[in-house]
């Protein structure tokens, strides 16, 4: 949860802001019927009065309506806000007894967001498979804030559920789940023949088959671009999708490999052969055995080639 930290006023700003708020009284009361619109998340005094001193301008009444909404405001609510900041509450003698307070909002149409939706669906789906409709769209009202759209969808089927949210200034602001028809068949790419644990994949591995969209596993994976390269975590049986899970980044280092142990100390740079007791990718500290003889230690991954220890100044 966000805090926000009272202020603490200066007594010197007392009658200089007073009598800056009193000359702006009669144009506050003349907007007493016109609401104010405000675009953040909380409602700041310089909102309520363009004649508060600079010192106050940020001072934090309340937080804001939702977006499109109202709220009122009362001048003992400022009081209060006013004495926590240490400053004159009379200040706010010139304020209107209630304000209304209206936060300003954008509004996602059906048609805008079902678009947005449907960009990201089309994202998930493997080649050769289309949509059909998309039912379960509605009318989203935001912030004045830029937005992303996120869909979450069930495994696929021909009738496949989803979740959408609608996320601004770092919150969600609408779910809702939707409906996708999809047809076709599924264009993936699947193993030619048995991948052992721990192999690689490479392109030679890989050969593209259609498949019906009932045969997918759950977060199968759809292009051949997010397999190569990567590491099977169990072995992978020939012509069957593989699933996200099975699969992982090969370390930087494997286990038994011969790598160069750097030692850093006073600016001096000292360099020995060493094998690697356990794999690391990039940044992980792994245990080495310098092939001198000594004891093993901890460094760091720094290329498929190099670990790093630093050992700090001599004493």
């Amino acid at each position: 949860m966000k805090c926000y930290k009272t202020p603490r006023i200066s007594p010197k700003v007392g009658l200089l802001a007073l009598a800056l708020a009193l000359l702006g009284s009669a144009s506050a009361k003349a907007s007493n019927n016109r609401p104010i619109e405000i675009e953040g998340s909380r409602i700041e005094l310089g909102a309520l009065t363009p004649s508060a001193p600079r010192e106050l301008a940020h001072l934090d009444i309340a937080p804001s309506p939702q977006p499109g909404r109202s709220t009122q405001i009362s001048r003992d609510a400022v009081r209060h806000a006013l004495r926590r900041a240490g400053a004159d509450p009379r200040l706010a003698n010139a304020l209107p007894p209630v304000q209304r307070v209206v936060r300003a909002s954008k509004r996602l149409s059906v048609s805008q967001l079902k678009e947005e939706v449907l960009a990201r669906v089309r994202g998930q789906l493997p080649p050769g498979i289309g949509i059909i409709h998309l039912v379960g769209v509605r009318e989203v009202v935001l912030p004045v804030a830029p937005h992303t759209v996120e869909v979450r969808l069930t495994r696929l089927r021909k009738s496949t559920s989803g979740t959408v949210i609608v996320k601004a200034e770092g919150r969600s602001w609408a779910r809702f789940p939707v409906t996708v028809g999809l047809e076709g068949r599924a264009r993936t790419p699947v193993p030619k023949h048995t991948i052992a644990r721990t192999t690689v994949i490479r392109p030679q591995d890989l050969v593209m088959v259609d498949s019906e969209l009932h045969d997918l596993p759950q977060r199968a994976v759809f292009t051949r671009a997010q397999l190569v390269g990567q590491a099977a975590t169990r072995s992978l049986r020939p012509g069957r999708p593989i699933q996200s899970r099975a699969i992982k980044a090969p370390p930087t280092i494997q286990r038994g490999r011969t790598v160069t142990l750097v030692a850093l100390s006073n600016g001096l740079r000292i360099t020995q052969s060493a094998r690697a007791e356990e794999d690391g990718t990039t940044g992980d500290w792994i245990r080495v055995h310098p092939l001198t003889g000594s004891r093993a230690v901890k460094a760091r991954v720094i290329s498929p080639s190099e670990v790093r220890i630093d050992l700090g100044p001599a004493r």
